[in-house]
């Protein structure tokens, strides 16, 4: 299952992850090396064993509401806004579904470069 969570750690606000790369194990601060698994929670907390009532199953990283719709991964920032299916049938009720596009052969400069595409409508060449 795909997941969203806010990019910061929840002990110093530091910027967890930036740039490309792999995530093998786990999510790392660089501040403080405070660890987090693929689910958000937070499974290492260096120097917190001595902290009173610390609970880690309590700062774990902050989700962010996401959804699937059509293939595309959407995240929304608000937690009581209208689920995005729901959203998009009303918005988009005028709008008639799409036939099957085919690209049509595209044509080349003499350097190789692509010049433009022409979408044929395959419903049209029946």
């Amino acid at each position: 299952k795909v997941k969203a969570f806010a990019n910061t750690c929840r002990h110093r606000g530091a910027r967890l992850l930036e740039g490309t790369g792999r995530c093998e194990r786990a999510i790392i601060c660089p501040y403080h090396g405070w660890t987090y698994d693929f689910d958000g929670a937070l499974v290492g907390a260096a120097a917190m064993e001595q902290t009173v009532d610390f609970e880690r199953s309590l700062y774990g990283l902050t989700p962010i509401r996401l959804e699937v719709w059509q293939g595309f991964i959407w995240i929304n920032f608000d937690d009581d806004a209208d689920a995005l299916d729901a959203f998009c049938r009303s918005e988009l009720a005028g709008f008639k579904r799409p036939r099957r596009f085919v690209f049509g052969e595209l044509p080349r400069t003499a350097t190789g470069k692509i010049q433009k595409f022409v979408l044929r409508d395959r419903a049209r060449e029946t």
